[in-house]
């Protein structure tokens, strides 16, 4: 059976079966919620801290692993347990010295179906669904709009409606 540890009215329980820990307290106080784990660096300098580290110690790493997640876990209404949102982080290449990776981010779309909506990499950020901007939005770099942008600094596979306000559109060379 596993052990367990108080301190504080948090308990600290270790499930030797599964290799997990679960830390279990109380989250309420005077109907105020209070932090549940909380990392404490007291260090004066500029260095950085405290840090949360996921490390996934496998002796066989390989491309397409996925080296931990973040989830965001719910009831619903019928008191049905739900992971609401995930990050996680994917890697794209294990190789010595040539490694990479990408984070993604998912939530239920609305509909009981988890959606990956962005994928981060060192070069793109990918944003798999709707995107709304609701303030002024500077883009350096290209944009490709239901495909990658290649060489244009804007390049659209599909329809586009720029509205009434053409008055305010500037245009340089247009190929069709």
């Amino acid at each position: 059976s596993g052990k367990q540890f108080l301190y504080n009215n948090t308990t600290l329980y270790y499930n030797p079966t599964l290799g997990e820990f679960l830390l279990q307290g109380n989250t309420t106080t005077q109907n105020i919620n209070c932090n549940n784990l909380t990392l404490n660096s007291t260090d004066s300098g500029s260095s950085s801290g405290p840090n949360l580290i996921l490390y996934r110690n496998s002796s066989s790493a390989d491309d397409a692993d996925e080296l931990g997640q973040i989830i965001f876990r719910g009831k619903n209404t019928s008191n049905g347990v739900i992971d609401y949102g995930r990050i996680e982080t994917i890697i794209t290449t294990a190789t010595t010295n040539d490694e990479g990776s990408y984070i993604q981010t998912s939530v239920m779309d609305g509909t009981g179906v988890e959606k990956i909506i962005l994928k981060q990499f060192s070069n793109l950020m990918s944003v798999l669904s709707d995107l709304y901007v609701d303030a002024d939005t500077e883009l350096n770099g290209s944009v490709g709009i239901n495909t990658p942008s290649g060489s244009w600094n804007l390049l659209v596979d599909g329809d586009v409606h720029l509205g009434d306000a053409l008055d305010n559109v500037e245009y340089g060379m247009v190929q069709i």
